[in-house]
């Protein structure tokens, strides 16, 4: 069975960087595999697209959700079965509910380590669930039971720290011969396709762009998207470059 709600931040302080204030937070009761997808609003096709993207080719048997009417109609699209819990009555979706607050106290204590501002949270909430899902408890991990490839043995990379990476090929042939390849950048978390499935994909942030950066003013859409990147190593002991620049 397969739970689902949403986290629901509507102040502009919590505004991410390119404008989503809600998010719809999935978990699988069987493996406990949980996911977070942010998103610009609270409507059944945003809703539907969240859901593909966490089962990608699979479906479910059963759903459990709190009867919102976005979500009635996006697993009604998917033509999977689906229990609604009593409206109103929390403690009939409190499985779901526990772990939002779960998701939603990762983040911050994340992002706060990081040294970065809540506009940050859409990335900090799914590198959580990333780093919960891979954890190893009594002989298992949420990660293997869903995907029963073994347990994850990628890098575990401290979010918010810096890295060096490689720019996308097309960069790289742009730049002078002598001049290093490697682009140093803050990590931000681990790219996932559809199903959760990772292809050793990185999130990284270019370091250049958070410099003397105005969070507090109007964004562009495009203006802090991150980069994807195969090519991703710490340099040196683990640092974090905004928590220095906040605290100095």
């Amino acid at each position: 069975m397969v739970n689902t709600d949403h986290i629901i931040a509507n102040s502009d302080e919590a505004m991410d960087l390119t404008g989503e204030r809600n998010a719809l937070a999935i978990v699988d009761r069987y493996s406990d595999y949980k996911d977070c997808f942010p998103l610009a609003t609270k409507d059944a096709p945003e809703a539907h697209g969240a859901l593909l993207e966490f089962f990608g080719r699979s479906r479910p048997k059963y759903m459990w959700t709190d009867s919102a009417p976005e979500l009635i109609r996006a697993i009604s699209d998917m033509k999977i079965p689906h229990g609604k819990a009593t409206p109103s009555r929390h403690q009939n979706n409190g499985f779901c509910e526990r772990v939002v607050r779960k998701i939603v106290e990762g983040a911050r204590a994340i992002l706060e380590h990081a040294g970065l501002p809540s506009c940050f949270w859409t990335f900090a909430v799914r590198y959580w669930c990333f780093m919960d899902n891979v954890a190893v408890t009594n002989g298992d991990s949420p990660w293997n039971l869903r995907h029963g490839t073994g347990q994850y043995a990628g890098p575990l990379i401290p979010f918010g720290c810096s890295v060096d990476y490689l720019p996308k090929p097309e960069t790289v042939k742009k730049l002078p011969k002598f001049e290093p390849r490697g682009h140093q950048g803050i990590f931000l978390g681990y790219y996932l396709q559809p199903g959760g499935q990772w292809k050793h994909e990185f999130l990284i942030f270019p370091l250049e762009r958070f410099i003397d950066y105005e969070y507090a003013r109007p964004r562009k859409m495009t203006e802090l998207r991150p980069r994807r990147t195969m090519e991703a190593k710490l340099n040196g002991p683990v640092a974090f470059p905004s928590r220095r620049s906040t605290t100095s």
